[in-house]
């Protein structure tokens, strides 16, 4: 099997906070999945989708085979699925996500060459859904699914994960607009504000 990465975009939740489907609501003259699948395609050579509902999209889409084990079950689905040897995640609620975050730790893997997940860290909260995850982790992820359990400290206690704390020579402004997502209204007229005002920079 190649050294070869999969873009992966989690976007199985039913969006109840928002009231409508995130991945689709649009944002300047795109949506946030187009966007969100533009700037994976910058770093890696294939992204899917992981969604049940029926959505026109040019991407792969994957289900979920595991009913409601949220994020997990998606990640699931997609390593099942497919061949690549890396997944860089991202949810369809972060329109801002930036490439050279990606490649920052897709370059950890040089440093930290047994980890199986490498993770960063974002104002003291672990991002795990802006992390990257080898294709090692599928069985201990299907162990975990078949006993209920569902949250990514699970997963991490039962991998080799390493947590990324400092991005060298990236910017804090991108970071943290690479860390935004809209769960809610509120976040997505924020999101809109940060369009019309960042243009030039996003």
């Amino acid at each position: 099997m190649k050294n070869t990465v999969c873009g992966v975009i989690i976007a199985g939740g039913e969006s109840t906070r928002m009231g409508q489907d995130k991945a689709g609501l649009p944002l300047g003259d795109s949506t946030t999945i187009k966007r969100i699948a533009k700037e994976m395609r910058k770093v890696v050579p294939a992204v899917v989708i992981n969604q049940n509902q029926p959505r026109d999209s040019a991407l792969p889409i994957i289900k979920d085979e595991v009913n409601d084990a949220g994020p997990l079950g998606g990640m699931h689905a997609v390593l099942k699925e497919r061949n690549e040897t890396w997944f860089a995640v991202t949810a369809c609620d972060t329109p801002f996500i930036r490439a050279e975050v990606y490649r920052y730790l897709l370059h950890q893997r040089l440093n930290f060459q047994d980890a199986e997940a490498i993770i960063p860290v974002w104002e003291g909260r672990k991002q795990p859904l802006s992390g990257i995850y080898h294709k090692n982790i599928l069985e201990n992820l299907e162990k975990l699914l078949e006993k209920g359990k569902r949250r990514f400290s699970d997963l991490f206690e039962c991998v080799e994960a390493v947590y990324i704390h400092e991005f060298t020579d990236l910017s804090n402004e991108h970071l943290t607009l690479h860390f935004f997502n809209m769960n809610t209204p509120e976040d997505y007229v924020k999101a809109k504000r940060i369009m019309d005002h960042s243009r030039h920079s996003i």
